[in-house]
């Protein structure tokens, strides 16, 4: 009795392993799934550890997580609950999350969404084509480009020589001690020097001229010394001045410059071009300058 028992179990035992095979294959096949997985998650992970030596959000802070966030994609932002509660890869590159700390600069003036340090390797910025520069202390300055010509104005070296006749003629006047010949003398002066300020000379100009009583012959005839009258846009104004220093390049002369300053700004602007008239004069020292050229 007992024998016949025991065949029963064993006979029980061998059906039941004969109709459990393909449950025992189909646990081998998921565990070795499982295995590929985690090594396949390995692999993100190890991807992700390299993406992190050269993009990573900004750290620091008070040390207390505000949430987490990924590398590659910034927009992501899982909570703390989320995270801790297995929620600790990225849904969209399945990358492992990154945490941002309260208090960090990413947060200072630009809003938490806002990651403002990165870490970029050396080969990276070369691919990149960044370029560094050393911070240093230098005056700023605007380059304008001006239609000009080499001066011919006779008509200047006019009024400079009616200036110079009334200035003699005052000086005769008040020897003769006649008032009203003082006066006459006194307000043709004055008319000369309206006609100058019109043609561009200022008052500093004018008394030099007052002084030295030498018509600037380089207005007609070239010298070591020459005019370059330009024009520039009115908007521009505030970029030019008495003394600014000017290069003049002569069409006709190519590869020459020429070095100067402007002297004088006309206190009026052109109605038709909007434009206004300034006078530089430029070292002339092989007087090739000559009057009329464009520069």
């Amino acid at each position: 009795m007992r024998n016949k028992i025991f065949f029963l179990c064993i006979l029980a035992v061998v059906v039941f392993l004969f109709t459990n095979t393909n449950v025992f294959s189909e646990n081998i096949k998921v565990g070795n799934t499982m295995q590929d997985e985690h090594q396949m998650s390995d692999e993100h992970n190890g991807s992700h550890v390299d993406h992190q030596d050269y993009l990573m959000p900004v750290s620091g802070g008070t040390g207390e997580i505000s949430y987490y966030t990924c590398g590659m994609h910034p927009s992501v932002r899982v909570s703390v609950k989320s995270y801790d509660n297995g929620d600790t890869n990225c849904p969209i590159c399945f990358m492992p999350l990154t945490p941002v700390k309260k208090g960090g600069t990413s947060s200072e003036g630009l809003g938490e969404d806002v990651i403002s340090q990165v870490e970029i390797k050396m080969g990276e910025l070369k691919l990149a084509g960044v370029q560094t520069e050393h911070v240093v202390k230098q005056s700023l300055y605007k380059e304008i480009r001006a239609v000009g010509r080499v001066a011919y104005d006779p008509q200047l070296a006019i009024a400079q020589d009616e200036f110079i006749s009334a200035v003699r003629s005052y000086e005769k006047a008040r020897t003769g001690q006649i008032p009203e010949i003082v006066e006459r003398a006194e307000s043709l002066i004055e008319s000369s020097k309206r006609k100058l300020r019109l043609l561009g000379l200022n008052d500093e100009q004018i008394q030099e001229l007052g002084r030295t009583k030498e018509v600037q012959t380089s207005l007609i005839l070239p010298g070591e010394k020459m005019w370059i009258y330009g024009d520039v846009y009115e908007y521009e104004l505030n970029w030019i001045k008495e003394g600014s220093h000017i290069i003049a390049r002569p069409i006709g002369l190519a590869g020459k410059e020429f070095y100067g300053e402007i002297v004088s700004i006309n206190p009026v602007v052109d109605p038709q071009t909007r434009s206004v008239r300034f006078r530089a004069m430029v070292d002339n020292p092989n007087q090739e300058l000559k009057p009329e050229m464009y520069v």
